[in-house]
């Protein structure tokens, strides 16, 4: 609750218009007397009328304004969590003033900072695993609702924005860190070593070796990892790919291989 009250300057400028249209109403029914004896002129009533007209319009106007109250208390729509209070005791607030910002718990929201190269894995519904490094009882599953396309460039990741459910959100205490894990369906096809894919104008690819010549193969990663990557292309059972010396290699090239590893799918 905030409880607002009139400066003395308002009161004062208040008690003038009200004084300005009890004189001006005084004044019109005194011309409009004056009009019916042939004192004054109608021009002159109607200069009374347009005077009488202004002080009303002033008097209308702050009165919309509340200085009429002598004293207001302002309490919140909703109960909440005060996230900054902008006014201070004693300070003169124009109309429309913002005086706190108040966080609902019914509407809280988790800001994760993703790496970049993670970024193409996640969209907004992944479902997210979030955690309390201070408190292990707080464990939250959620979903990624919104996904920035820009790296944030204080922290040097990409934002990502989790909603949290009414019902979760009680344990959390605003400003609070958590920890997300996001939970991203498993891809299929054929794995290699990450040391196998090379990348150039015309897009990824990997070298694979067969009767001792090198092909050049156009790969789509759909998930990689610091060690492996999947390929949507799937490739032959046994089928060699060359991780070392491929940025030498041309399309045809003869090789001599010095190991050869299976690939999984």
């Amino acid at each position: 609750v905030i409880d607002i009250g009139n400066s003395p300057g308002t009161s004062a400028q208040y008690e003038q218009a009200k004084a300005a249209v009890d004189f001006a109403a005084k004044e019109l029914e005194r011309n409009r007397q004056l009009l019916d004896q042939h004192v004054v002129t109608r021009d002159q009533v109607a200069q009374s009328e347009k005077s009488f007209s202004a002080a009303q319009s002033d008097l209308n106007r702050m009165l919309g304004e509340g200085a009429d109250q002598v004293a207001q208390n302002v309490r919140a729509a909703f109960d909440g969590i005060i996230t900054d209070i902008t006014a201070k005791p004693g300070d003169r607030l124009q109309a429309g003033t913002v005086t706190a910002n108040i966080g609902s718990r019914d509407k809280l929201v988790v800001a994760l900072g993703i790496e970049p190269e993670d970024v193409a894995k996640i969209q907004p519904g992944t479902h997210v695993h979030l955690t309390s490094p201070q408190n292990a009882d707080i464990v939250i599953d959620a979903k990624i609702s919104q996904l920035s396309s820009m790296v944030n460039p204080a922290t040097r990741l990409v934002d990502g924005l989790v909603e949290i459910a009414p019902g979760s959100s009680s344990s959390l205490i605003l400003g609070m860190t958590l920890r997300g894990v996001f939970s991203i369906p498993a891809a299929q096809g054929s794995v290699v070593p990450q040391a196998a894919l090379m990348q150039d104008d015309e897009g990824t690819y990997v070298y694979t070796v067969e009767d001792g010549v090198a092909h050049r193969l156009a790969v789509s990663p759909v998930l990689e990892t610091e060690a492996e990557a999947v390929l949507k292309e799937p490739l032959a059972a046994g089928a060699q790919v060359v991780v070392t010396g491929n940025a030498a290699l041309e399309d045809g090239m003869k090789v001599r291989t010095a190991a050869v590893k299976e690939n999984a799918e």
